[in-house]
């Protein structure tokens, strides 16, 4: 194998000789007889890409922020305050600020019985020391109090939240109208004030009976999820959406959150129900049923709500590369994991075809000619990238980037190139706008200036990738407040808000670490 890289390599470093360098791959993929050849046969595009990665020594963007200027948050605001009404063409109301959270992280008191999630965390307490999700942030009471501060102290106008599959269906073909008017209140007490609603109908948890009956692993349970949504959806748009007069407080309605985060968690790493170590396989094919469902949720949504309901899905982006560039087994690591979270997505939307392929350990081909024209944007999740060591993930080598959760680094510079990503593969090619939906940071010992320098750093990052026209529309942060983050419990804190978790009433106070944040919105405005 190496000698076959090393030699695929050396022919590629030849062609780099003549002017083609990072090119060559744009221009394959743009040559359409060539890429449809190439994405027949995944694995080795895999291999060429690994060979070309290698002769040109590919690697990680550099962590500091050193390629444009940073500013003050009132400059900030000012510049992209007008390169959103210059290359966005919109008015600077209609850019979203948000903020996000996901129901089992913060409503509290799902419980085992219902929730697949809650039931897995007490089956694993013996195996994993974490914490439980027990009554959280207690959010399922304190919604209207939590949404207040959005508005009039974040001076937002943007929240993303998630609907709780199981609380609404707790037992299949059940629909409990309690829950069902509950999720519906915290959209109208949004519209009340004045904040767009970005509703998630999937954030990593199901009901216990979907997981019993083998999840999205089965074709055959496709079409729970579609009927889910569109049972909440429709009593949604009947009691709030049909009188909605402002098209800026439309909602905005995504099928999952990242499906590749899910799948990869419950069947390839064993950190999620149904806890499956190693199973490429079964993680490919429930990335792809989770793909139709969203084709077949975009449908049933459509009929009951038309173009009021917007509807798209959220897609993480966590670029790989090579902890020594010139290792092939390293950059064939990088690709193989690109290939597996990212590349069918990309092409399933693009084409309406998915494909991925991996010698000896998972095949799946799907096409639904439908995929392309089911999105009407499309969300950015996005935090940092990874450091491959041949085929294992490395903590990445600068310490002095490293936050409180292991997986993540501060890389600034990543967030643009994830935005040139998707808009690439799928923003402009739908001809549909992109929205950052998660970015956010736990800083070590949930330290303030880090966290101011965060925002300073990736909100400098948005500028510029506004500046080259990349159609955002919004920048939507994890998290309102800290929660729940699932394996790591309460340990690690995203939030703008500290939560007193030793409090039975759960108070919250504002980080100084979210001043620049703050102050870069308020002067937005």
């Amino acid at each position: 194998m190496k000698k076959l890289l090393l030699t695929l390599a050396l022919a590629t470093g030849v062609a780099s000789l003549h002017g083609m360098e990072s090119s060559i791959i744009d221009t394959l993929y743009a040559y359409n007889p060539i890429s449809a050849c190439l994405r027949r046969t995944p694995f080795a595009w895999c291999v060429l890409k690994a060979a070309y990665n290698t002769a040109t020594g590919h690697q990680a963007p550099v962590c500091e922020q050193d390629n444009h200027e940073l500013h003050d948050a009132t400059t900030l605001a000012k510049f992209l305050r007008n390169t959103v009404t210059l290359h966005q063409r919109i008015q600077p109301e209609q850019f979203l600020w948000g903020v996000g959270t996901s129901a089992h992280q913060v409503d509290g008191n799902c419980g085992p019985e219902r929730c697949g999630y809650a039931r897995w965390e007490i089956e694993q307490l013996g195996k994993k020391v974490h914490d439980l999700s027990g009554s959280a942030c207690d959010h399922w009471n304190k919604y209207k109090e939590d949404i207040a501060r959005i508005k009039n102290e974040l001076g937002m106008n943007t929240y993303r939240f998630s609907i709780e599959w199981s609380r609404i269906e707790p037992r299949q073909g059940e629909f409990d109208m309690n829950a069902i008017m509950h999720y519906v209140d915290v959209c109208r007490t949004c519209i009340e004030h004045r904040i767009k609603p970005v509703i998630g109908m999937h954030h990593y948890t199901d009901p216990c009976w979907f997981i019993d009956r083998g999840g999205f692993e089965k074709a055959d349970n496709i079409d729970y999820f579609p009927l889910f949504c569109a049972t909440f959806c429709a009593h949604l748009y009947k009691d709030v959406v049909q009188f909605i007069e402002d098209e800026q407080l439309m909602p905005l309605i995504c099928t999952f959150n990242s499906p590749s985060g899910y799948a990869a968690k419950g069947y390839l790493q064993g950190d999620a129900p149904p806890g499956s170590k190693g199973d490429m396989q079964a993680m490919q094919t429930v990335l792809v049923n989770m793909l139709e469902a969203h084709v077949r949720t975009y449908t049933a949504l459509k009929q009951i709500g038309g173009d009021k309901f917007k509807v798209g899905i959220l897609k993480n982006i966590h670029q790989m590369y090579a902890n020594n560039p010139y290792n092939p087994l390293s950059q064939l690591g990088a690709c193989i994991a690109q290939m597996l979270t990212d590349e069918g997505i990309f092409n399933f939307f693009a084409t309406g075809t998915y494909n991925v392929y991996m010698p000896g350990m998972a095949l799946v081909e799907h096409t639904n000619h439908a995929a392309p024209a089911s999105l009407d944007f499309i969300g950015l999740n996005h935090y940092s990238l990874g450091i491959m060591n041949n085929f294992q993930k490395y903590p990445h080598p600068d310490a002095t980037t490293h936050t409180a959760n292991k997986n993540y680094c501060v890389s600034p510079e990543s967030l643009y190139l994830a935005i040139k990503e998707i808009s690439t593969r799928i923003a402009k090619p739908l001809n549909i706008p992109i929205y950052i939906t998660e970015n956010g940071t736990a800083p070590l010992n949930d330290d303030a200036e880090k966290k101011n320098s965060f925002y300073q750093q990736y909100l400098s990052t948005l500028l510029k990738a506004l500046l080259e026209g990349y159609d955002v529309r919004g920048y939507i942060t994890w998290s309102l407040m800290d929660n729940f983050e699932w394996n790591s419990g309460y340990t690690i804190r995203y939030g703008l808000y500290h939560v007193d978790f030793d409090d039975p009433n759960l108070p919250r106070t504002l980080k100084p670490g979210a001043q620049y944040l703050c102050e870069v919105v308020k002067a937005f405005s």
